[in-house]
């Protein structure tokens, strides 16, 4: 496995986001002050710059098959750069559905979801209170959307076609991380105690998983739904999903690092990059516990990772508003 820098760019602001069009070839990247760049990677050339707000930029939420992202500015102002949604203030966090057809809103006065079709809010139960973390279901049995949400009871769901809970998991202590397995059949949690938990709603059964490092902050699944990948400050842990269900073993395999600063997860396969503090990018396979495939070193911190959707490219951003675009090939 190789990894070459086949283009550079500095955008001269730390960036916020960067995503990849459809198509693999169109590079979006946000930065903090505000601005939407648009790279040809094929050509190495930037396409166009223009600017979202007229402020700081502290969150970019991407709309599914729609090149118009919504954004949250660093006075909690959600705005975007088209009418897909209305302006909000105090907010806090937002997420589109994978359908594309409603945005989950958190601010100070609690959860609302924006209904694109009826282009009206939707307020949260009264069970929603005190909601910090929030994921989609990617594939809601409702055909609507179906969201998680972590509330100090434990994690309540409900359904974006009204404001009804289907399901509140039992007491936990406060969760750190949220992921939907990609059939979504089953929700994965971490715990500020270190806990990381699957969970299946249609039963409530619940499956502990062991051997994390530290806090998980973040938790992604393979394709396929085989493996769950954990990442705290430090370290990566990686469970077999489906021995754990079908045969108890729940033990990780672990991969301690310097402080990680972002991981993606190629789509297409079992293949995962990290970056760390050390300005590092890190390639391993996931179902193997193996050492790294390859790795790359960059002048400065790493700050960004994503993923083209053929695979076959990596963005990689770093302090200060630089973006590299590297060949991932054998």
């Amino acid at each position: 496995m190789n990894l070459t820098i086949i283009h550079g760019f500095d955008l001269g602001a730390p960036l916020v986001a960067l995503q990849w069009g459809s198509c693999g070839v169109p590079l979006r990247a946000f930065t903090r002050d505000g601005r939407e760049t648009v790279i040809d990677t094929c050509s190495g050339c930037l396409v166009r710059s223009s600017s979202l707000a007229a402020e700081e930029v502290a969150r970019v939420v991407c709309r599914p098959h729609s090149d118009r992202p919504s954004f949250v500015t660093a006075h909690g102002v959600l705005g975007a750069s088209d009418e897909s949604v209305p302006p909000l203030t105090d907010v806090r966090d937002a997420s589109w559905c994978p359908n594309g057809r409603f945005l989950a809103v958190l601010s100070g006065r609690g959860l609302n979801v924006w209904n694109v079709d009826k282009r009206k809010l939707v307020a949260a139960p009264p069970q929603g209170v005190g909601i910090e973390l929030i994921a989609w279901n990617p594939t809601p049995g409702d055909g609507w959307g179906q969201l998680a949400a972590t509330v100090r009871t434990g994690v309540l769901l409900w359904s974006a076609c009204g404001a009804i809970t289907v399901h509140a998991f039992p007491r936990s202590p406060a969760a750190t991380a949220l992921a939907w397995h990609p059939a979504g059949r089953y929700l994965a949690v971490a715990c500020q105690d270190g806990d990381v938990r699957i969970v299946d709603p249609a039963t409530g059964q619940t499956i502990r998983l062991q051997g994390a490092i530290g806090t998980v902050r973040r938790l992604l699944w393979d394709h396929k739904g085989a493996f769950l990948i954990g990442v705290s400050v430090a370290s990566l842990c990686v469970w077999n999903v489906l021995s754990a269900i079908h045969y108890g073993s729940n033990h990780a395999w672990t991969r301690r690092e310097a402080p990680l600063t972002d991981v993606a997860l190629r789509g297409s396969g079992n293949l995962l990059a990290a970056g760390n503090i050390e300005g590092r990018v890190e390639l391993l396979r996931v179902n193997a516990r193996t050492a790294m495939l390859q790795s790359t070193d960059f002048p400065s911190s790493v700050s960004h990772l994503a993923w083209s959707a053929s695979g076959k490219r990596l963005a990689v951003g770093t302090d200060g508003g630089k973006v590299s675009v590297v060949r991932v090939c054998r």
